[in-house]
């Protein structure tokens, strides 16, 4: 392989500008990575928590091996499944003052509302 060295000051300038450039980039995409391995980690940990109280219970109370593992099967499928924010769910909502709350549940439940034909005919009478 050739050897490649900066000729003057111009390309040396150029060379530790480079090289700290990717020192930041690096350093950058390394914490963003360990950010998110550490997200994940705790997400897990709660899961794995909670799996393990289940498994103590079942012990515990001497559930038949059969039963536990179709108990631990059911959890683990209903986990999966997300079901559908409520306004009790996101906390700072109730930061909102009362006619934002009103605009937002009108908001929330006219689609619903609009479909059954009575609240429809009373919204294009109105």
């Amino acid at each position: 392989s050739m050897a490649v060295v900066p000729q003057n000051s111009i390309e040396r300038s150029w060379n530790v500008m480079c090289l700290v450039i990717g020192l930041f980039v690096s350093a950058l995409l390394i914490s963003q990575l360990s950010a998110r391995m550490v997200r994940v980690q705790t997400l897990n940990h709660d899961r794995l928590h909670q799996m393990d109280l289940l498994n103590r219970f079942l012990t515990e109370k001497g559930v038949p091996r059969i039963l536990a593992q179709r108990i631990r099967r059911q959890i683990r499928e209903r986990a999966l499944v997300e079901k559908p924010l409520t306004v009790q769910d996101v906390p700072s909502l109730s930061l909102l003052p009362t006619t934002l709350k009103h605009e937002l549940s009108c908001s929330i439940f006219a689609r619903v509302m609009l479909r059954h034909s009575v609240f429809y005919i009373w919204c294009i009478v109105d």
